[in-house]
């Protein structure tokens, strides 16, 4: 019985040392918005996630981590939010909804206009310049970030 307590032991303790092998660290800078009106109904947002796995072990040399992906996100300035992307249609370029964002590790996402960005449709108020607005970003299921948008003048960046 002890014989069988100490391999069970072991087996949990190799289980908890093995899912404790990474911690997935994301860096989001400068999280912003232009400034709307009051006759402008959509605005988009705009940030640098990066991603940069920090090992509690040695990393091993094929170590190759899975991809995290940025699934969704959400406000409460504007009735429905979307990942959008900016594609060329021939000599046109078109804004299009993409279903996720795709982040690996040691890379560095960059939303940004007339790129990948995070839609606003249906303001309920304008976005004023100097304000700052709650956003919550998902990277998968349980893995959430909430941020500050900061609203800053058409064509500045924070």
């Amino acid at each position: 019985m002890k014989r069988i307590l100490m391999i069970l032991g072991v087996f949990l303790v190799g289980i908890n040392f093995a899912t404790a092998k990474t911690k997935n660290s994301l860096t989001i800078e400068a999280p912003y918005a232009y400034g709307t009106t009051s006759v402008q109904k959509n605005a988009a947002v705009f940030m640098s996630i990066h991603r940069e796995d920090q090992f509690e072990l040695d990393q091993p040399e094929d170590y190759e981590a899975t991809p995290m992906f940025l699934t969704k996100a959400e406000t409460d300035v504007a009735e429905r939010v979307e990942l959008h992307t900016h594609i060329m249609d021939g000599d046109v370029m078109m804004m299009r909804e993409v279903e996720h964002y795709e982040l690996n590790n040691d890379e560095t996402l960059t939303l940004e206009p007339m790129g990948h960005h995070i839609m606003l449709f249906d303001l309920k108020a304008p976005l004023e310049v100097g304000a700052e607005f709650p956003m919550t970003l998902y990277f998968g299921d349980d893995n959430r970030r909430d941020i500050m948008v900061k609203v800053v003048k058409p064509g500045e960046t924070p």
